[in-house]
């Protein structure tokens, strides 16, 4: 049995936020007492990139040395000559356009299937399945009575117009009813900007000059670039001794939060 996964808070998150873009993912481990996997994890589904400065750069030689090797040597080999994972290593043969050989393929290193495992059970020509002529599946039963009926909503489901409070503050408003929570919430306070100044280009956002949330108004919004509000947000724009008492706060927020779990759960 899997152990018990550990939540990530939102002072975690935010404090992955600011790091993930400038520090090595395997140095977070430290920080957040979590697996790489589960770091790196975090940070894809909260849509977070790594500095450009930060990804391996190919030499000539390790180039040179690739395509020399790769062709004929099982990728899993490569990783200790590289020192990069196998996804790096896959991906940089992609962008150099090496490939493996052909006898390489047809080797049992590959792994491919050599024609002959899994005969006897694959369908044979002329098979019938068994739920031929089938259309769905009926459970039985009372299911009819307690089926969506064609048009039904789900008992969460709010009219257009509707407004919410986003965990993070922000007042968004059902704008359509696609089913599609990204498209069909906006923030309220975008909505006004683009009602007064038109679309939001490509790589701007929207921001309070303030930093209320709730002072919804245009006089209080302005528009930057991303990379502007990275430069507001980054906790490097901080002096070295900032930068730790900082650390140091949110550490002992998890410390707490993660005391606070435990004793809920007993």
């Amino acid at each position: 049995m899997r152990g018990k996964q550990k939540k990530w808070s939102a002072a975690d998150e935010e404090l992955l936020r600011e790091l993930w873009p400038s520090i090595p993912g395997p140095e977070l481990t430290t920080v957040f007492d979590r697996s790489y996997l589960s770091i790196k994890s975090r940070a894809k589904k909260l849509k977070l990139y790594k500095n450009p400065s930060l990804r391996h750069q190919w030499t000539d030689a390790q180039i040179k040395q690739l395509r020399k090797l790769y062709p004929d040597t099982p990728t899993q080999d490569l990783v200790a000559e590289f020192k990069q994972s196998v996804e790096k290593i896959h991906s940089a043969a992609a962008r150099y356009s090496i490939r493996k050989s052909e006898e390489f393929l047809a080797s049992p290193h590959c792994r491919r299937l050599d024609g002959r495992i899994g005969c006897k059970t694959r369908f044979k020509p002329g098979h019938v399945p068994a739920n031929k002529g089938i259309k769905g599946w009926d459970a039985g039963g009372r299911s009819h009575e307690t089926r969506f009926k064609k048009g039904q909503r789900g008992n969460k489901f709010v009219p257009i117009g509707s407004e919410r409070l986003t965990p993070d503050g922000y007042l968004q408003r059902k704008v359509s009813a696609t089913g599609y929570p990204p498209r069909d919430w906006q923030a309220v306070h975008v909505l006004l900007w683009v009602e007064h100044n038109g679309p939001i280009p490509e790589g701007s956002v929207v921001v309070f000059k303030d930093g209320d949330r709730k002072n919804i108004v245009i006089e209080n919004l302005e528009m930057i670039t991303r990379g502007e509000l990275a430069l507001r947000n980054t906790i490097h724009r901080y002096p070295r001794e900032v930068k730790c008492a900082i650390r140091a706060v949110h550490k002992l927020n998890r410390a707490i939060e993660n005391q606070e779990q435990l004793t809920n759960e007993k």
